[in-house]
């Protein structure tokens, strides 16, 4: 499945991969209640038993289908909580997405589906007992997320899983350097949490000798 942004059909798409998803044992409805959103963060805390997420940094990496579309489908239902409060026509920049729009859609509640989704993966993850490159974006798009929120316990949580896996996946050029770029940014709206820029200021390092970025 291709999600491209020149279709703007994230809703079409979302259902296609979602409906995948169920066939696998994976169910996400596309319009959460706050009810069902209240159960699948029990499920959620239940299978991590107390544990952080970095917890899966000592997990085997192995190539996973399944991932792979779970990597684009969390793009794309990023992407149509943006859609359903703007009419973009005209490419945004990095600023303008995480300075205005993430910011709009988390006060809305518009990133349910995101976060549910980002639950399940974890999940599938903790019961297959190994993870793929596929995750690493996912954190560092969390940390985005949870800064823009201003929970900056989650935010260095998924930051600091993100940056213990990339040694690990530095063979997958376009996941590495996009981790990368993601979690430097997450370092310019960190910038008040000092304690929590380690971490980010590391990937800035990493990311200047990682190569080309044509692997965006």
């Amino acid at each position: 499945m291709c999600l491209t942004s020149e279709t703007s059909e994230y809703g079409k798409a979302l259902e296609i991969g979602f409906e995948i998803l169920s066939k696998y044992g994976i169910d996400i409805p596309l319009c959460p209640t706050k009810i069902m959103m209240a159960k699948e963060q029990m499920k959620y805390k239940l299978a991590l038993r107390n544990r952080s997420v970095s917890c899966l940094t000592t997990f085997p990496i192995k190539d996973d289908p399944l991932l792979a579309l779970c990597q684009q489908l969390n793009t794309c239902a990023t992407c149509k909580c943006i859609h359903s409060l703007f009419e973009l026509h005209t490419f945004l920049s990095l600023y303008d997405f995480n300075h205005i729009l993430l910011p709009l859609c988390a006060d809305s509640g518009k990133l349910d589906v995101v976060k549910l989704l980002n639950w399940k993966i974890i999940q599938y993850s903790l019961k297959r007992g190994s993870i793929s490159s596929n995750l690493v974006p996912i954190f560092a798009r969390c940390a985005i997320v949870y800064a823009r929120v201003n929970d900056s316990k989650k935010c260095n949580e998924f930051a600091v899983t993100a940056r213990a896996l990339f040694p690990r996946i530095r063979d997958d050029k376009k996941n590495y350097v996009q981790s990368m770029v993601v979690l430097c940014n997450a370092m310019s709206l960190l910038q008040p949490f000092r304690s929590l820029t380690g971490p980010f200021l590391q990937s800035y390092k990493d990311c200047k000798v990682s190569g080309s970025c044509t692997f965006l």
